[in-house]
């Protein structure tokens, strides 16, 4: 049986979503009758607050199985929560669905929150059908309700409840693919619209009643025969979208993305006791899952909404709330009570950003409205904690304008951690962006996913300890040891941060807000006005049926008062739908005001401190934020202002020590920075460090040398190239590696899939990163890239060699046959290659040529001869074999 198909339920809130599911559920024989929202019988809201309130509030899973071509196949059923209070809950379900349905009400259309839903399904590539829901209401065209999803979601929309010659129409029009299959042969295979679905190239639309049960059938006829599951391989990876309790049991809400688990096995790190797949409410306890499978587990008490397992990074959330709120006990109980249940609830929300000031001892959450605070009233209650939420303050955000290094060291007693970050200004509205895709050299997958998840988690600024935002941050060096514990890493990067918001010039932003409002028509004149008076920016409205509809975004400082006297101001003939409008730069003095107003010392925040620790005397001494640079163990290589001259590599480019170097190049300045690192003079820092560290091993091997008696030196390389004859030559030396043929011939490099090819990969980098170093001369990697679509020549340096990703439509030999014309002029080129045409374009050029044997043979004898003494011009025998490739493989590489 093939893998679990997902599925996504959404709808703004009173559309019928709940019914709908209930009627799939019934009609595909997982239940026997449909439950109702308004009797509280239905399987997937079985909460009392969700009863109560006859409103879907957590996501809940429920299985199903339909006979299609392929067989009978499984598909899970994701509800969502409809209300835009709880926007955060529905976008955490995204990245394990496979397709969704997007239900509409068919009296109401498309309205606001329906669109905002539609943007989030498009974000994440997700295959969408429209359902339009209650068409039994007498007076629906469902023409009109066509006319208003073309304009307002896709014009890719097909109604596939239309007559067939109507429906092939609109989908030749929908798809140019399908155009041609038509006009070809006069109809569309099944088939061919199935794919166009899977792609996102056609949007069904089918028009029916859930509580009737009309158009389901269809619905699901097209959803069983076009959705896939789309899963990967390989070792085991899951993605916890969602934590949950049932009483005391935390519970760990994870699809398993490829490979299976057992109960008791290991799950990043701690024990699995139970394995539960539930339907609605109820579960059963199952000993194993595998792909696809949506699961609950009981025992990992560290996962979070949002982590996943096995690589990859956490998926950014796009809706966040923007007022901030003051909770406080009504009674005389302890405050440690209400800090651990919303500790707790904070789990299962993380928007909630629950933040404990001790000085003023105040709580405060964030939330999207009114209805998700009056839920966490109602669930504090039920623990008996009792609380009052204060009126909505603004949530304001902090970044920076420069780019800093920010150092944080965390040595107390029989701990040990050392980090430095690099922060730089990152897009508007993109949040902590952590750049490890690629990984890192010096960090370990494990201590890279650390870094990545505690940057997850809101770090205050240090202007208003407002939450941070707008930066990218990436890991410049790492350093832990036989004392590391498990929190002392996250320690480290939180002060690292902190430690580089302090030298960082920061800014102060503030939330903007996008509405659409929907009034009477005789209301335009005043409301324009106000909105004008406001400084609301790109005011659009539109006209129809005596109504007129605005759509804008504006300050929400400015604007929420505006919006809280809207429906006295309108009698209550207002339609008002608000949505996360990002952030922007607060006007200067307006923010200085502000963070006066605010009164906060960031030398003062106990839990965010911009202060290391070091062990001095056998306990922890905290040393000042502005005295780190002078204590840190790893070296600090930040170019200044004054040394940074034309030729130097920027702040952007720059990474670790001489022992961890990683060069991360961003594609924008990919090609100028390559120019000027490429051709740069050798005097830098780096160089320096290389020349002692040849003196240091060098005067080693001459002691040993000396009581051995003996000694050898690497052969001269004959004159096979008049450059190499030259005995007053004063260029560099350079060695270009034809990356995937050299993999491909060393049998030692051989590894399966596609995560063997990485571990490959980063073999050959170890091996040519030993030969620069025990030789001197510069290596360049290239890897062929010429056929990822887009792609543009990305350059990077890891330990201390230049790897090279051709761009589109580049091939390695190109690039190969580039540098050797340019750098041949006047430097020594040797072009590592067993591709016979390569070896013939190389040696066109003017390089010398080594075979993939040759290559391995160097290595091993620089190996050998490291320690010699031995001039830094000889390297060994170099030949031009361009029939070297038609050689059969010897015993070892070839």
């Amino acid at each position: 049986m093939t893998a679990p198909t997902t599925i996504g339920i959404f709808a703004h809130v009173d559309a019928g979503k709940t019914t709908l599911a209930e009627a799939i559920l019934q009609q595909s024989g997982a239940v026997k009758r449909a439950g109702r929202v308004d009797e509280g019988t239905t399987v997937m809201d079985t909460d009392d607050l969700e009863r109560k309130r006859g409103i879907t509030i957590y996501a809940r899973t429920a299985s199903f199985f339909l006979e299609t071509g392929e067989g009978r196949r499984e598909f899970i059923l994701v509800d969502t929560p409809g209300h835009r209070d709880f926007a955060p809950e529905a976008e955490r379900t995204l990245p394990i669905l496979d397709g969704a349905i997007l239900v509409i009400d068919g009296g109401d259309g498309p309205v606001g929150y329906t669109k905002t839903l539609w943007d989030l399904l498009s974000r994440a590539r997700i295959p969408v059908f429209l359902f339009v829901n209650k068409m039994d209401r007498p007076g629906l065209d469902a023409g009109a309700i066509m006319d208003q999803v073309l304009e307002r979601l896709t014009d890719k929309a097909v109604d596939f409840t239309a007559p067939v010659p109507d429906r092939m129409e609109a989908l030749a029009m929908a798809d140019p693919d399908l155009m041609k299959t038509y006009f070809s042969i006069d109809t569309i295979p099944n088939g061919d619209i199935r794919a166009s679905i899977q792609a996102r190239k056609v949007f069904p639309v089918i028009f029916g009643s859930a509580l009737e049960g009309e158009g389901v059938g269809r619905l699901l006829d097209w959803m069983g025969e076009s959705l896939t599951p789309h899963l990967g391989q390989g070792r085991f990876q899951a993605i916890c979208y969602k934590i949950g309790y049932d009483g005391p049991s935390r519970l760990s809400q994870v699809r398993i993305l490829s490979g299976k688990f057992k109960i008791k096995q290991d799950f990043d790190g701690e024990k699995v006791h139970e394995i539960r797949r539930y339907q609605g409410a109820a579960y059963d306890l199952v000993q194993e899952a595998g792909p696809g499978q949506v699961v609950s587990l009981v025992g990992p008490q560290k996962t979070r909404a949002g982590s996943r397992i096995g690589g990859g990074p956490p998926p950014q959330a796009s809706i966040r709330p923007v007022l901030q709120y003051r909770v406080e006990r009504t009674d005389q109980g302890p405050e440690e009570d209400l800090l651990q249940a919303l500790k707790v609830l904070n789990e299962e929300m993380p928007e909630l950003g629950v933040r404990y000031d001790p000085k003023i001892r105040e709580v405060m959450v964030h939330a999207m409205g009114p209805v998700i605070l009056e839920i966490i009233q109602d669930r504090l209650a039920r623990e008996g904690i009792p609380i009052r939420v204060s009126p909505g303050r603004i949530l304001f955000k902090e970044s920076i304008r420069n780019s800093v290094l920010g150092l944080g060291h965390f040595e107390p007693l029989r701990h040990y951690a050392e980090v430095h970050l690099l922060l730089e200004p990152g897009e508007a509205n993109s949040g902590i962006r952590f750049l490890a895709e690629d990984g890192l050299g010096g960090a370990t997958d494990a201590q890279l996913a650390t870094v990545r998840e505690t940057l997850v988690q809101p770090i205050p600024g240090v202007l208003a300890g407002a939450e941070t935002t707008d930066i990218r941050v990436s890991l410049w060096a790492i350093k832990t040891g036989a004392h590391t514990s498990a929190g002392d890493l996250p320690e480290a990067v939180r002060r690292a941060f902190r430690q580089g918001l302090m030298q960082a010039e920061s800014v102060l932003l503030e939330p903007m807000i996008a509405f659409d409002l929907d009034l009477p028509f005789d209301w335009l004149g005043r409301i324009l006005q106000e909105l004008t008076r406001l400084g609301v920016e790109g005011v659009d409205q539109e006209s129809r049926s005596g109504r007129v509809y605005f759509r804008g975004r504006g300050r929400l400082r400015l604007l929420q008062d505006f919006f809280d006297n809207l429906p006295a101001m309108t009698g209550g003939q207002a339609v008002l739908h608000l949505e996360d409008g990002g952030y922007q730069e607060m006007d200067p003095e307006e923010g200085k005001n502000l963070i006066e107003k605010m009164d906060y010392d960031p030398l003062k925040d106990p839990l965010f401190p911009p202060s290391s620790i070091f062990c001095r005397h056998g306990a922890g001494l905290a040393v000042p934020w502005d005295q780190v640079a002078d204590w840190v163990h790893l070296p600090v290589e930040v170019p200044g202002e004054d040394e940074a001259e034309e030729g130097d590599l920027p702040v952007e480019g720059l990474r670790r020590s001489p022992q961890e170097q990683v060069w991360s190049l961003s594609k924008g300045e990919a090609d100028r920075i390559f120019r000027e690192t490429f051709y740069a003079n050798a005097n830098s820092q780096k160089e320096a460090k290389r020349r002692e560290i040849r003196a240091r091993d060098k005067a080693r091997q001459m002691e040993k040398d000396r009581k051995a008696g003996k000694g050898k030196s690497i052969p001269a390389s004959g004159p096979k190239n008049p450059r190499e004859a030259n005995p007053d030559f004063r260029g560099e030396s350079w060695l270009l590696v034809d990356g995937y043929n050299i993999i491909h011939a060393w049998p030692n490099l051989h590894f399966e899939g596609d995560e063997g090819f990485e571990t490959a990969r980063k073999k050959l980098t170890d091996i040519l990163s030993e030969i620069h170093a025990l030789s001197g001369e510069e290596v360049i990697l290239v890897f062929d890239a010429y056929r990822v679509k887009g792609g543009i020549r990305r350059h990077e340096e890891r330990g201390g060699i230049h790897l090279v990703y051709t761009k589109e439509a580049e091939t390695a030999d190109q690039y190969i046959a580039e540098i050797s014309r340019e750098k041949a002029k006047k430097n020594r080129v040797r072009v590592a290659t067993s591709d016979g045409p390569v070896q013939l374009i190389a040696w066109r050029e003017g390089a010398l040529i080594l075979s993939a044997r040759e290559l391995y043979q160097i290595y091993r004898d620089l190996q050998e001869e490291a320690h010699d003494h031995h001039d830094p011009g000889s390297y060994p025998e170099l030949t031009h074999r361009l029939g070297d490739f038609l050689e059969g493989p010897p015993d070892g590489p070839k």
